[in-house]
């Protein structure tokens, strides 16, 4: 049975030796209870349970400090050295150092206090990297509000965060409106230009919160997750060790303010005499020619993303390094970044927020033939693989991941229940930590020593590098007031992965259920971010439930491929050869048989990543 379970021969041989050792002491006339012998404890020697219970990378021992005095120390070394580039404008760190500087004197003269909490209301530009660093410099941590989230989202982390300040602009007022803050606009020169543009006299904490940034919730409502700056300076820290300066001199930064990959995009190279690229978007049709041009080094986005930049040419010739995080990495992947472009390193990077970005990183070999795994604990992080009897699992064994060490947040913000659930003592689970987190991923240590991704415990699923809660989305589709029930699955096949909502509707009419799916697209568009949209939507007449009532998740999955898919339904046919053309190009892109001209892009099942290879095409022909 052993060898069944592909343990290793070290292993079996430990047993055996185990098992001796019990039976002659048993022959001696010895007692032993079964509560005394315990899988994992057999089934680890002495060595293997230490290096099990302490794999991490150590701390040099470095002080902790904050972001902002980390900007600040580079800025007195190399003031005239680019910092920010967007588009035509640039700033050096001596420029970026004094806006945010006087920006932070005016939010003082207002009232910020240390350890209060401000909103970022702002579009992509050089006035973002110089709110952050306003903020915390005010001594308070910024909250980031994405101006293209819904209003009803931005109006729920305005209240969650009980804010009382917003940093936004001209462009981003009507976005805030009704919400019940006060707005200082960054472009106000009357006001912020007046403001000293020395260093602020605040001593600098390093225990005090950095940032509150929202993640996905299960119960219907984002959480905030509360970083503090000592949790991501050692993020930093690692990140300077791994990387050389000549790696670090342009990083691109195309990641949303409201994920953690942004943090890494921006105070990585701002803290070593790097430049940080802002781009609105990785793969925005107009970003593409810049970025080609622009000298980046390394990149840093989730696998599908540096996809369509391969299948456009747009990885620039300069890059050395790809950072590929957010969801699952594949083999070929892999495969077509150092093929196709001059690279020379790709890296798998893993990690929840609430352990500051990332927690375990790999370098992924060429011609690995095999899916990368997730490599080992970064700097400053400690990894356990817990099995199902809550003890350490040996190497090959299957068990959720704990997280503990200096990235790990303070927990949720006002939420004392989720952060006392999910943020466990390590003695629980016999570890000489004060705290771990409970990931809910599934991993093992293999035979080499480092972390394989099995899969989730939970609903939680990652679609196009965003973590979305099934659940949040769901609860969603309860509140539009026409669906009785509903379950949300990721799908994958041959048209990509993608988020299909099965819906059972209120009693009504059958000619009136256009309308009420009508209603309920409608309704979250107007309460959720574009990327937790689904893409199918399919009408269940009566949801299938489990003996304990609850809906059976699995029978809904089965029963999809009874479905009629969107390649088999009525398309109304293409009229002209350019209509003809097109609709031959989202059926292939789409992997769909049928299209047609009234269909929508979509709920055939597309995706903004794959826009831009239909915009190049169309450009092409």
């Amino acid at each position: 049975s052993y060898r069944k379970a592909l343990f290793p021969r070290w292993l079996i041989v430990q047993m055996a030796e185990d098992l001796t050792r019990i039976f002659e002491q048993l022959a001696q006339g010895s007692v032993f209870r079964l509560s005394d012998i315990t899988l994992s404890g057999a089934m680890l020697c002495s060595g293997e349970s230490q290096a099990l219970t302490g794999v991490h990378t150590d701390a040099a021992g470095d002080a902790p400090q904050c972001l902002h005095t980390l900007v600040e120390h580079q800025a007195r070394l190399t003031p005239d050295a680019v910092a920010v580039r967007f588009g035509e404008a640039a700033l050096s760190y001596a420029e970026l150092n004094a806006q945010a500087n006087r920006l932070s004197h005016a939010l003082i003269v207002r009232g910020v206090q240390p350890g209060g909490l401000v909103g970022v209301c702002l579009p992509r530009s050089p006035a973002l990297v110089v709110s952050l660093l306003a903020i915390l410099k005010a001594g308070a941590a910024y909250v980031p509000m994405d101006p293209d989230y819904p209003a009803e989202r931005l109006r729920y982390i305005a209240a969650d965060a009980q804010l009382a300040w917003v940093l936004g602009s001209p462009d981003t007022r009507a976005r805030l409106d009704g919400i019940d803050v006060q707005m200082l606009d960054v472009a106000d020169a009357a006001s912020i230009d007046g403001q000293g543009a020395g260093n602020p006299s605040l001593p600098s904490d390093p225990a005090a919160l950095a940032y509150l940034i929202y993640t996905s919730g299960t119960t219907g409502n984002p959480k905030g997750v509360m970083i503090e700056h000592r949790n991501a300076a050692e993020m930093i820290a690692w990140a300077h060790e791994t990387y050389s300066r000549e790696q670090l001199s342009v990083v691109l930064a195309a990641t949303s303010m409201c994920f953690d990959l942004s943090v890494f995009e921006m105070f990585v190279p701002l803290s070593c005499g790097g430049s940080c690229l802002l781009v609105r978007h990785i793969l925005d049709v107009h970003e593409v020619a810049a970025v080609r041009d622009s000298g980046v080094t390394l990149i840093n986005t989730v696998p599908s993303a540096i996809m369509q930049l391969l299948e456009s040419g747009a990885v620039p010739d300069s890059v050395q390094v790809v950072n590929l995080a957010g969801e699952a990495l594949l083999g070929h992947v892999v495969e077509r970044v150092y093929a196709q472009t001059r690279v020379h390193a790709v890296y798998n990077l893993y990690g929840p927020s609430e352990d500051t970005t990332y927690s375990t990183y790999s370098l992924c070999a060429r011609d690995a033939g095999r899916a990368p795994d997730i490599g080992t604990p970064i700097r400053g992080c400690q990894a356990f693989v817990i099995d199902s009897q809550g003890l350490v699992a040996p190497r090959g064994v299957v068990g959720e991941l704990f997280i503990g060490g200096t990235g790990l947040s303070r927990g949720y913000w006002r939420r004392p229940e989720l952060t006392a659930e999910k943020f466990v003592a390590g003695d629980t689970v016999g570890v000489a930590l004060p705290r771990l987190y409970r990931t809910g991923d599934l991993v093992r240590w293999n035979e080499h020593g480092v972390l394989e991704f099995i899969g989730r415990l939970d609903q939680q699923v990652k679609v196009n590098g965003f973590r979305i809660e099934l659940g949040e989305i769901e609860s969603a589709l309860s509140a539009s007031g026409v669906v009785k029930s509903s379950a949300v699955l990721k799908l994958e096949d041959a048209r990509g992965s993608r988020l299909a909502a099965f819906v059972e509707y209120l009693p009504g009419t059958v000619d009136g259920r256009d309308v009420q799916e009508s209603q309920a697209r409608d309704h979250l568009r107007a309460t959720l971010p574009s990327f937790m949209l689904p893409q199918e939507w399919i009408t269940v007449e009566a949801m299938p439930l489990s003996a304990n009532g609850k809906i059976d998740r699995k029978a809904v999955r089965a029963g999809y491929a009874d479905v009629p898919s969107a390649a088999v339904r009525e398309a109304e046919a293409a009229r002209t050869p350019e209509e003809q053309w097109v609709v031959a190009l989202w059926a292939r892109l789409l992997k769909v048989e049928r299209v047609g001209i009234d269909d929508n892009f979509f709920a055939l099942g597309g995706k903004s990543l794959l826009a831009l290879q239909v915009v190049n095409a169309i450009n092409k022909q």
